[in-house]
């Protein structure tokens, strides 16, 4: 599982996931208590998605490697047959459509962006009380 410790809102603005910190300060405390024994000891590997050599890991849609390792950003260029595809098949609704770019444009802005850095779950909160969530707004047979 990835844990992502930041968030980029802009070029000039990278903000801390507050939420995570959670996750990490369990690790060490779990570490804390089994004495850092190797049997049981939490460690947490730096996950980096993207990087200027091409060393970024990209784990999508359950795509490894043979040996089950995670592809790097170059693996992929080299060997195209780790890259993830999108199943051609699977058409998006014009409904579905609609309600995602109803979204997007409530919830993509930097304050959005930034409330979910700070506290995830009060963000999601106020999200889903946003008149865009309504299934009024939506369409009857939709649900989020």
């Amino acid at each position: 599982m990835r844990f992502p410790v930041s968030i980029q809102v802009s070029p000039n603005l990278t903000l801390p996931i507050n939420d995570q910190k959670l996750v990490f300060s369990l690790g060490a405390y779990l570490n804390k208590l089994n004495k850092n024994d190797p049997k049981y000891k939490v460690d947490f590997i730096p996950w980096l998605q993207t990087s200027p050599n091409g060393n970024g890991l990209v784990y999508m849609g359950g795509k490894r490697k043979p040996d089950g390792t995670v592809p790097t950003e170059q693996e992929i260029k080299e060997n195209p047959e780790l890259a993830y595809t999108v199943d051609n098949g699977a058409k998006m609704t014009a409904e579905l459509s609609d309600v995602q770019e109803k979204i997007a444009l409530k919830f993509v802005n930097h304050d959005r962006i930034k409330a979910v850095a700070e506290n995830m779950y009060r963000a999601h909160k106020q999200f889903i009380g946003m008149s865009c969530c309504t299934e009024r707004d939506l369409g009857q047979s939709l649900t989020l």
